[in-house]
């Protein structure tokens, strides 16, 4: 029972991680994402629009590559402990017969 409630919690916050990037980033459109980085750039007049939205799917690429890093490792924490609670239960099997 504990490995299926840890196993939905796993689930949730995977889809709370993924939500959270799709709303980040696919609610600006690329022209509003490329004025937001003019705004914050002190070399904003040195900055081409094609650089910016480069700049931008480099940082979205990279955002991604960290949420899945971050599943990956919550999945195998959860693996893990997965494992390690099947052993406990066999060990109080093994001792119990």
């Amino acid at each position: 029972m504990t490995t299926r409630v840890f196993y939905l919690n796993i689930q949730e916050t995977k889809r709370e991680a993924k939500n959270t990037l799709e709303n980040t980033w696919k609610k600006k459109s690329v022209s509003e994402r490329v004025q937001n980085l003019k705004r914050q750039s002190p070399y904003s007049s040195e900055i081409s629009e094609a650089e910016i939205v480069i700049i931008g799917a480099i940082v979205e690429a990279t955002s991604v590559v960290l949420v899945g890093v971050v599943l990956v490792g919550i999945v195998l924490v959860g693996v893990v402990t997965s494992v390690v609670v099947g052993v406990i239960i066999g060990i109080v099997i093994g001792v119990a017969s």
